[in-house]
């Protein structure tokens, strides 16, 4: 699953965008990431020895907010829609992931309208999560410290960093542009995550 996911979808989305990996380190957002300190850390087998939660059960696969329906004519008042099996790896902290995607850079919005520019060698991505957004996922990431503790946030958060490496490389083959702008992001993820968290 890391090996997969993780190190051989980083390779691909390296070779892909080449302007994201010139330097050691790149600005965006104004933010200075170091690139070379990535790389390291997703090469190695640190990753790995975060996975702790690998109980395997029927998943929906992908738990983003767009696939939640609400309908208040229903008992419950909601249902989920498409699926999506096949992971390789089945847990549920791949849906908790799913949805963390979803709410930390508001994935729905950015699906729509995500660019990027280019600023004497700065890169800037649009980020337009909306205060709602903001607001569920400050309870979301409670909700999941309170019943499962902060392990288990830090583990949820590596298989959204996941997530994006299966995902960028697809962007890349619909739109280089939009290609650079997911990998970007993901570069935000990863160097978040390294931050709050070391290289465990």
């Amino acid at each position: 699953y890391i090996d997969v996911k993780l190190k051989e979808n980083f390779k691909t989305i390296k070779e892909l965008s080449n302007i994201l990996f010139d330097s050691d380190s790149i600005n965006i957002n104004g933010v200075s990431i170091d690139s070379s300190r990535i790389e390291a850390w997703l090469c190695s087998d640190k990753p790995k020895e975060i996975l702790k939660y690998k109980t395997a059960s029927v998943i929906h696969g992908d738990l983003t907010i767009e696939n939640i329906i609400v309908n208040n004519n229903l008992e419950e008042g909601w249902f989920i829609i498409d699926p999506n099996v096949g992971n390789l790896f089945e847990s549920p902290i791949l849906d908790y992931a799913k949805l963390m995607q979803s709410l930390h850079f508001g994935y729905e919005s950015l699906n729509r309208t995500i660019t990027y520019q280019i600023d004497e060698g700065d890169i800037f991505v649009s980020l337009h999560r909306t205060s709602q957004y903001a607001s569920l996922l400050e309870k979301y990431e409670s909700w999941l410290v309170d019943n499962f503790g902060v392990d288990f946030l830090k583990e949820v958060r590596l298989h959204e960093i996941i997530h994006y490496m299966r995902l960028v490389p697809y962007k890349f083959r619909k739109d280089e542009n939009i290609g650079i702008a997911f990998a970007a992001c993901m570069l935000i993820l990863v160097d978040e995550f390294l931050k709050e968290y070391g290289e465990c």
